[in-house]
């Protein structure tokens, strides 16, 4: 009996205990702790809340280089005063077209924090969560000094602001687009910057968001480089509230402008022209350019019918798939890629696939079957000119003479020695002969 009594206490601490630990997390969840099923990042500005622990440590791992840019691109030396919570919502009923939302809400704890809503979880560490975690900064950022109440808009950063700030960050794993920027910057009609800061949508076109990034970039750069600095961006930033980010809040920022729109392009210029220096463009061979072609148009899919397809044929058959738009896509930046760098012999050629491409992107169709063959048989002319060309050329190389010794070589005291073959044309025998009588 003394056994068993013993047995029944020991349960019995053993459950107050547990008890016990279950009232310290429950009061220590109400004082603002870690509650289950969150994440907070190291520098305990991102809340992630999923159901995946690993995934939850991936997200907050990943806000945090964001934030690091951020931080660095604005000189920002003060703590953050608004936790910025990342959910990844499982009802689509409330996705929004753009797959994202940025809201200011009070919890549970009558904090006002911002709120990340991403609805899709296949942009973890992608450039898209990049940006809307940029402006979830943004929003917190400008909530310091002009305080966003719940319930109201809450106001995004413009479209340069923050995808001059995605570029930063890509610059810190890839190159950026350089060879597309010189193509374009050297065209008949450059963009302005006063343009990119106007814009506010991108219409998908192939590459048009590469180089718009690297175009905002530029403005970021131009900014920096006036007096004002990174003081002028910390103001813009931190008016996002009350005011748009458009030319005149700009000139507003960086009294150095003296209010000028010129400034500020020829500002933009300069930066563009210091990024674009430490590049340097050639273009590729008649022969190059055609191999990179061969390369991009290198696919082959079966049809129906189990027959083979290939090139634009087989591009037009993905296009019509589910995903195959995606793939257009692709197509249609690295053509534009190759017709910036191509040959200029080569570069109609590229711009008619390019064109044929952006007719499938818009129809899902080839429809200019009788154009795609007689590209073809220009491409393969042109494979034969190439050709033609470089045999030509080694052959040249192999029969050129050997090259006069150049006479800094020789020593000022020794006398140069002729290197060269005797010539036996008939105006240098005559020339010879009148020597020798001379000399008798």
């Amino acid at each position: 009996m003394p056994a068993l009594l013993n047995h029944f206490r020991g349960a019995i601490r053993r459950l107050s205990a547990g008890v016990l630990l279950l009232l310290i997390g429950t009061l220590t969840l109400n004082n603002g702790q870690v509650p289950l099923g969150v994440t907070i990042s190291s520098s305990r500005q991102f809340w992630v809340e999923d159901e995946d622990r690993e995934f939850r440590g991936k997200v907050a791992t990943f806000a945090e280089t964001v934030r690091i840019v951020w931080t660095n691109a604005l000189d920002l030396r003060e703590e953050p005063k608004t936790p910025i919570r990342i959910v990844f919502p499982n009802d689509l009923r409330g996705k929004p077209r753009e797959g994202a939302a940025v809201n200011c809400l009070v919890n549970k704890n009558k904090i006002l924090e911002v709120q990340l809503h991403i609805w899709e979880r296949s942009w973890v560490e992608s450039d898209k969560m990049a940006e809307w975690i940029f402006q979830a900064l943004a929003v917190e950022y400008t909530g310091r000094s002009h305080p966003i109440k719940e319930g109201l808009r809450t106001p995004l950063a413009p479209l340069w602001f923050v995808q001059g700030l995605v570029q930063m960050w890509k610059m810190r794993r890839e190159e950026p687009p350089l060879r597309m920027l010189s193509g374009l910057m050297s065209g008949s009609r450059p963009p302005t910057a006063s343009a990119i800061i106007r814009q506010r949508v991108i219409s998908g076109a192939p590459g048009e968001l590469e180089i718009y990034r690297l175009l905002a970039y530029g403005v970021w750069r131009a900014l920096e480089g006036l007096p004002e600095g990174k003081t002028g961006l910390r103001s813009l930033a931190a008016s996002l509230a009350r005011q748009d980010l458009d030319v005149a809040a700009v000139l507003s920022a960086y009294p150095s402008l003296g209010g000028q729109v010129e400034r500020l392009e020829r500002q933009w210029g300069l930066a563009l022209a210091k990024l674009l220096q430490s590049a340097k463009f050639d273009r590729l061979s008649i022969s190059d350019s055609l191999n990179e072609l061969k390369k991009i148009l290198n696919i082959e899919i079966p049809d129906r019918k189990g027959q083979p397809l290939r090139g634009m044929e087989a591009y037009a058959q993905l296009a019509r798939e589910r995903n195959g738009q995606q793939r257009i896509r692709i197509l249609l930046r690295d053509l534009l890629s190759l017709e910036m760098l191509a040959n200029p012999l080569v570069q109609p050629i590229v711009r008619e696939y390019r064109l044929l491409a952006e007719d499938l992107a818009r129809h899902s169709k080839l429809r200019k079957t009788k154009r795609l063959q007689e590209i073809a048989l220009m491409q393969a002319q042109l494979t034969k000119f190439g050709e033609k060309i470089e045999e030509e050329l080694d052959l040249w190389i192999a029969n050129m003479p050997n090259p006069r010794p150049s006479p800094r070589k020789h020593s000022l005291s020794s006398p140069q020695r002729e290197m060269t073959e005797p010539r036996l044309d008939s105006i240098t025998r005559a020339l010879d002969a009148a020597q020798e009588r001379y000399k008798r």
